[in-house]
């Protein structure tokens, strides 16, 4: 058994979005964030996009993190951000903020 990690986990592949659409990471089907992107464009959910949530053209990849992984920067949230960054993508994160004071939806 080997211990290498499969290509789709080491590298963020480029993925084609046609004109007018989102692909949406099928972990993110349930999120607020589809509903919202339903009311401007045709949203493609796609499974498999493992080191991106989402892509709003074909060159971008789009990573999505809450304020704890933010914050702690867990080695998985490391990675992750690491193969953006390194892959031919621009990448946008965008990190979901909380006010103190103010209580979670």
């Amino acid at each position: 058994m080997s211990n290498r990690t499969p290509a789709s986990q080491r590298s963020v592949p480029r993925c084609t979005v046609p004109p007018g659409h989102v692909v949406l990471s099928d972990r993110l089907s349930k999120e607020p964030i589809n509903e919202l992107l339903k009311n401007s464009v045709k949203v493609i959910i796609e499974g498999g996009l493992h080191n991106v949530d989402c892509y709003p053209i074909s060159s971008m990849g789009v990573v999505f993190l809450g304020e704890e992984s933010a914050l702690s920067m867990d080695e998985m949230t490391r990675r992750k951000l690491d193969r953006l960054a390194k892959s031919s993508l621009s990448g946008l994160v965008i990190v979901e903020w909380y006010f103190w004071g103010r209580s979670r939806p």
